[in-house]
């Protein structure tokens, strides 16, 4: 809690046991490091809190990026160890040859990437991001991804986001905030969410081995590697998710597509 910045409290208190699985994967990442140092790269993942706390508490150089300059700031404030960076800027910015030249220790690339929500606020394109983003993972990494995701009956959509708002938002957030909030942040950044068995195939297209690790409401999280090694490795390490049945509709997770 003590990494925590406002804007990683908001998400926390918008998505149903958010925390809980974000404790959960940097646990996974900090244990995945144990063998030796990795290298991990977060999107778009504001004042970086994650990616702090593995390097804190795992055996880890982290970078971070956000275009906000107050995400800057609390990330400046909060960091406590030399193990982490912070670029001021779009993940589009991150290319190998912007690596060489400004993280020479990343150079190599990244053992672990973890596309978290940035996607959807760009463009719809799953095939064309992931292999951008792709450009600086190791041949062995492996890639996480969080997005909110698109139902095929789009009736199970709103479903899930009235469950949502009734049973989780309302705890933190007036009923006019939560109002607000859908009809001015998220039907923005509803045209280039995708549907679940699009984003796989994305996926697959690009990597050998997919899991799909966690669900709550229309959030999903994925990992994926062309290492069959790393990414068993990976799963073994990772506790069970708690998401009570009301928020999650995936069962006997993780599954491998």
């Amino acid at each position: 809690m003590k990494n925590l910045g406002a804007f990683n409290t908001h998400f926390c208190a918008s998505v149903p046991y958010s925390l809980e699985e974000r404790i959960r994967l940097s646990y996974t990442i900090a244990k995945y490091s144990s063998e030796k140092q990795i290298s991990y790269y977060e999107t778009s993942s504001a004042e970086g809190t994650d990616a702090r706390s593995i390097a804190e508490y795992g055996n880890a150089k982290t970078l971070t990026n956000s275009i906000n300059k107050a995400n800057q700031r609390t990330f400046n404030k909060l960091l406590n160890h030399n193990n982490s960076k912070f670029y001021l800027g779009s993940f589009v910015d991150i290319t190998p040859k912007f690596i060489k030249s400004n993280y020479k220790e990343f150079e190599n690339g990244f053992d672990i990437i973890h596309e978290n929500t940035t996607f959807q606020f760009y463009d719809g394109n799953r095939d064309l991001q992931i292999d951008y983003l792709s450009q600086v993972l190791k041949s062995d990494g492996i890639m996480i991804f969080t997005e909110k995701m698109l139902q095929k009956d789009m009736n199970e959509y709103k479903k899930r986001e009235d469950i949502k708002n009734k049973l989780h938002k309302l705890k933190y957030f007036s009923q006019d905030e939560i109002e607000w909030k859908d009809e001015k942040i998220m039907q923005a950044i509803l045209k280039y969410e995708v549907r679940v068995g699009s984003l796989i195939n994305s996926i697959k297209r690009k990597f050998k081995y997919v899991y799909m690790i966690w669900n709550s409401s229309n959030f999903y999280r994925f990992v994926a590697s062309n290492n069959k090694d790393n990414i068993e490795r990976f799963i073994s390490l990772l506790p069970k998710a708690y998401v009570p049945e009301e928020f999650c509709y995936e069962e006997n997770l993780p599954k491998r597509f």
